[in-house]
């Protein structure tokens, strides 16, 4: 997908996973371990990207993003793939890179 990078260019962006889950609904699925510059307007536009194609989906599915921190997910083990959603629910990248 395309989104305005940090140079204000037109650039792509490809998410690293796409998980239908078992209710239907699909998981679009960032890993970050270092966050640059780009890892938030990339993040904002998932999000906008999400929020449209549920809203024109003819299936009723639903698109989600999920920010899964490499830093957070190597602390723990998990059972599922439903685990790991409910633990990364609320996770967004950092508001400003140092």
């Amino acid at each position: 997908m395309e989104y305005m990078n940090s140079k204000g260019l037109l650039s792509l962006y490809y998410p690293d996973f796409i998980v239908e889950d078992t209710s239907g609904d699909i998981r679009i699925v960032e890993t970050k371990g270092e966050e640059d510059i780009d890892v938030l307007p990339k993040w904002n536009r998932l999000k906008l990207w999400c929020d449209d194609a549920t809203k024109t989906s003819n299936s009723g599915k639903q698109y989600k993003a999920l920010f899964v921190k490499h830093s957070k997910f190597q602390q723990r083990q998990f059972q599922s793939f439903k685990e790991l959603v409910e633990f990364f629910k609320n996770e967004e990248p950092l508001l400003q890179v140092q």
